[in-house]
């Protein structure tokens, strides 16, 4: 039956670029675009480009020191940051996109109407808690840029955290920091437009929403259903699609178990096409809110993923490395962590800023676990981490939601309800959760 798999994939890949040529747009990893986002695709180039500047690892642990790069690993550095700050590979209408400019353009983009970058709800409470911290509306700009310099930003000190800590930061940072949330900007631009009455196929509100995919997925990944990891081919992805696809490997979290694609990655597509089509029905630009809500839910899955992956990771010894992969996924998920408990946030905060551990692998899981549902998401999302199984540790077991995974189901409006009622109970076992947390974490630290 497997050998059934890889000719029938690509036959229906094929009849999918033969679609694609038809209208003249070529596929994003099986998504049909209705409007031409070839260029922007193309945005993970830079990303490969960068990390292919990159200096060679040294090897070092976490906090053993960044040791003076040679002359030429410092044209390296430079060469990467000159393909980050001015862009390279992904042409617009007038000079190149940056990946940094995803960032810097946090506090001023906007669509002239509707809600603005900054006020979108999934990147505002990443910018809100940042900005907090930091000072700087461009976090994700503020903190790869430091990286590259070897600067201080706020509690961490890139010229004294290692090397490989900094390029880790560097080539996982970008992604998850700076082009994620452009995506969600991407999707917010679209529903601004749709409510302006622009549904048209090659019109802003359609041409926006394809831009968000080309930004989530890339051109690397083809045009294929699935994207490369479909294929089981050898992996060329550098955006979030690839994150995923790599990311349940470690899971087994794949529609095919520990191979392929990713399940939250099937999910994400398929809500981008549902979004692209009542973008294009011309009357239902509510609904798409709900679609993106969804999708912007699902991107949390392999930063979750990552981040307990690393937890397991450093437990024993932190390689400057795998510190630095540690500090990337643990910077994306922190402002969400912090809305549902401001106390595991500044636990969580503590170790992959300062370096300061509280609790071992075991309870940063369980604890991670409880504040699932507040995320919108459950113990099936993220599956069991198999190495950690492997190596014989009982707290790797897979947590229980108390039922299958649910469908994604579209909240109602909520109805106006009396002093005591339905909502005053929701927000008592939500506050209960938090506190359970909060004191919990409280006696980890003890």
């Amino acid at each position: 039956m497997m050998k059934l798999i890889g000719p029938l994939l690509l036959l229906l890949g094929l009849a999918g670029m033969a679609a694609a040529q038809a209208t003249g747009y070529t596929y994003i990893a099986g998504y049909e675009p209705q409007s031409d986002v070839t260029e922007h695709a193309k945005i993970d180039v830079d990303v490969k480009d960068i990390i292919g500047s990159l200096p060679d690892y040294n090897g070092g642990n976490t906090g053993d020191g960044s040791v003076a790069w040679t002359t030429e690993e410092l044209g390296q550095i430079a060469t990467a940051k000159d393909i980050y700050q001015n862009g390279k590979n992904s042409a617009k209408s007038s000079g190149m996109r940056s990946l940094a400019g995803f960032s810097t353009a946090v506090a001023s983009k906007t669509s002239g109407y509707g809600l603005a970058m900054v006020d979108e709800p999934y990147i505002k409470v990443a910018n809100d808690y940042w900005t907090a911290k930091l000072g700087v509306d461009a976090w994700g700009d503020a903190i790869i840029t430091a990286a590259m310099d070897g600067t201080v930003i706020g509690d961490m000190d890139f010229g004294a955290i290692g090397n490989d800590f900094r390029i880790e930061t560097i080539q996982k940072g970008i992604p998850y920091f700076n082009a994620l949330p452009y995506v969600v900007w991407e999707m917010q631009d679209a529903i601004n437009d749709c409510n302006e009455g622009d549904h048209r196929n090659n019109g802003d509100a359609v041409h926006a929403w394809d831009e968000a995919v080309a930004f989530f997925t890339g051109s690397l990944e083809g045009p294929l259903d699935g994207g490369d990891s479909e294929q089981d081919t050898s992996q060329a992805g550098y955006m979030h699609h690839y994150l995923g696809d790599k990311r349940c490997q470690n899971y087994h979290t794949c529609i095919n178990g520990k191979y392929g694609v990713s399940k939250v990655n099937k999910v994400v597509m398929t809500k981008f096409q549902d979004g692209e089509r009542l973008i294009q029905s011309e009357n239902d630009c509510t609904t798409v809110v709900a679609v993106k809500d969804e999708i912007t839910t699902a991107f949390k899955i392999p930063l979750v993923q990552g981040l307990i992956r690393y937890l397991y990771k450093v437990e024993s010894k932190e390689t400057a490395k795998e510190g630095g992969e540690l500090f990337a996924f643990g910077t994306a998920i922190i402002p969400y962590v912090h809305e549902c408990s401001t106390e595991m946030a500044e636990a969580l905060y503590a170790l992959v800023w300062k370096q300061t551990p509280s609790m071992g692998f075991a309870t940063w899981k369980s604890h991670l676990e409880m504040l699932y549902p507040c995320m919108g998401l459950t113990c099936a999302d993220i599956g069991t981490l198999q190495e950690a199984v492997d190596a014989g540790y009982e707290s790797a077991a897979e947590c229980t939601d108390g039922g299958d995974e649910p469908e994604p189901e579209t909240e109602p409006e909520p109805e106006p309800e009396p002093e005591g009622g339905e909502d005053d109970d929701s927000a008592i076992a939500a506050s209960s959760v938090a506190a359970a947390v909060a004191a919990s974490v409280a006696a980890a630290l003890l």
